[in-house]
């Protein structure tokens, strides 16, 4: 991380501060980060110069979170700050704190292994033809979101009430492992 580039976070105002942190912030973590034409009025910030802030922002950010906040080590990184500007690095942290933790854990796993992003559940009735009219059974859709790596895929499920139980009790008891 270039130090020059990450000092221009001394031009920026306590407020503008905050939210250019939970800006990059939030990219860290897989949303929309922050966008140069929110930061142009300031002439330091060519577009070079802010991509490279970002990039630095980000790194200082995981590696504070990475080191639990080690103030006294970012003070002599960026001398240029203010005591507030601190201040307001360090509240960023400390509120995102579980946010960084969880994605940490999340890109260390998903770099060797399957990790469930998000999922989608739909449930069917199957109400049976004029021969099988007494047929009634609900149906499960789920659709699981994965990544491993860079890749993401969809697992797609259909499950009748006995498959489900099982996979309830299958990842209960996953969760029970991971938690000894």
């Amino acid at each position: 991380m270039e130090g020059h580039h990450i000092a221009l976070l001394s031009h920026l105002k306590e407020d503008e501060l905050k939210e250019f942190l939970h800006s990059c912030i939030n990219e860290i973590c897989g949303r929309k980060g922050p966008n140069y034409a929110d930061f142009r009025q300031h002439d330091e910030f060519s577009m070079d110069n802010f991509s490279s802030l970002v990039i630095g922002a980000k790194k200082l950010c995981t590696e504070m979170h990475s080191l639990d906040m080690d103030f006294e080590k970012v003070k002599e990184f960026i001398p240029a700050l203010e005591y507030c500007q601190y201040e307001v690095l360090r509240d960023c942290l400390e509120v995102r704190k579980d946010e960084l933790m969880t994605h940490a854990a999340v890109e260390k796993v998903s770099k060797s292994d399957n990790v469930l992003m998000d999922y989608d559940w739909k449930l069917k009735w199957i109400v049976g033809s004029s021969s099988f009219s007494d047929i009634q059974e609900p149906l499960l859709n789920l659709d699981l979101h994965m990544r491993c790596g860079n890749e993401k895929k969809t697992l797609n499920l259909e499950l009748d009430k006995s498959e489900l139980k099982l996979m309830i009790e299958a990842l209960e008891k996953a969760q029970q492992t991971m938690l000894n």
